[in-house]
């Protein structure tokens, strides 16, 4: 089975982070759940309530209680989450070494910090996490009496279970997070993922790293769409988005900046190097037969500005600028789209 897909989901900062609170947010109220299941439960199984286990039935609610509540708590599990990890493998751990070891009716529970690490984007983390369980258990079985068969069950039950919800969860989540980064009709990156984006590679080069962008304007669009239809107006944005994905890289971050503009992100080039990017993307977008001029404009990093949104703007305005001069020269819009 291929998890590589899981690290490339494409989730825009504000979404991921939006997700992440969610989820610890959700996984705070599974453990309120938990700790009171288990409780009902050992009164069930057990006639007396060890103290140490009382004291860490009430520690684990309080735990959960914060997290669920507080905001900033959230974040900061969300941040140091291995230590979130650690206490929930700590309380269950607790739990069934009091109540019997690897004979504990509440062994099952250690499914419970692998469920929750099957719905992360990275196999690897939940192999690690699934890894941990396992050896928790055997140290408990070392600990209490060890007994093979309930070891080896257990563990398959904890694999096989981690498989199956992270195929399930993130065969439907890669679906649903393409639609919040990606324009329905030409397939290419959306606006704020655009500047997402940005950002970050903006933060990481740090002033030092160059990275271009580049901005194109279709001229006489609304003309064609006038002329001929919507319909074939975005025909002709599906085969302009394709021809610029042609001429880029598989780095390079091509959105749809807005109707019939188009915006790139180009890592680790610079002048020389954008200037015949823009050739190309002129010639092989005009060579698609509508229109007999296309303007483009672009900007440097950090060069021309180190500010993402002044950046942008230079880049805007030098299309613009080139927008007014093929106006002036009488570039418009002539031929008829071809199908």
């Amino acid at each position: 089975m291929d998890f590589r897909f899981f690290s490339r989901l494409e989730l825009t900062p504000a979404l991921r982070n939006k997700r992440n609170d969610s989820k610890v947010r959700t996984i705070a109220l599974l453990r309120f759940f938990l700790v009171i299941c288990v409780f009902l439960l050992y009164l069930g199984f057990c006639d007396n309530l060890a103290a140490v286990l009382c004291m860490a039935f009430t520690a684990y609610f309080a735990y959960a209680a914060l997290l669920f509540f507080i905001p900033t708590l959230r974040s900061l599990s969300a941040k140091y989450e291995v230590l979130a990890l650690l206490l929930d493998e700590g309380f269950i751990f607790l739990t069934c070494f009091i109540s019997g070891g690897l004979n504990s009716p509440f062994l099952a529970i250690f499914i419970v910090p692998v469920l929750f690490y099957a719905t992360s984007p990275s196999a690897l983390r939940l192999g690690l996490v699934t890894l941990l369980t396992v050896i928790v258990m055997l140290i408990l079985g070392l600990l209490t009496g060890f007994v093979r068969d309930i070891f080896i069950y257990n563990t398959a039950i904890l694999v096989l279970a981690g498989l199956l919800v992270n195929t399930l969860v993130f065969t439907d989540f890669r679906v649903l997070s393409s639609y919040a980064v990606r324009d329905g009709l030409t397939g290419l990156y959306t606006h704020q993922y655009f500047f997402d984006q940005l950002a970050i590679l903006a933060e990481q080069a740090a002033g030092k790293a160059i990275f271009s962008i580049i901005m194109i304007d279709l001229d006489e669009f609304k003309k064609l769409n006038d002329d001929y239809g919507h319909l074939e107006g975005d025909r002709v944005l599906k085969e302009v988005a394709a021809a610029i994905k042609r001429n880029v890289r598989d780095s390079d971050i091509v959105s749809r900046y807005g109707g019939d503009e188009f915006a790139i992100i180009l890592p680790g080039v610079g002048w020389e190097l954008c200037s015949a990017i823009k050739n190309r993307l002129r010639t092989s977008i005009i060579d698609l037969g509508c229109f007999q001029d296309v303007s483009i404009g672009s900007a440097l990093y950090p060069e021309d500005a180190t500010d993402i949104f002044e950046l942008v703007h230079l880049a805007d305005r030098r299309m613009y600028e080139q927008k007014g001069r093929n106006l002036q020269a009488g570039l418009l819009f002539e031929n008829p789209p071809t199908n």
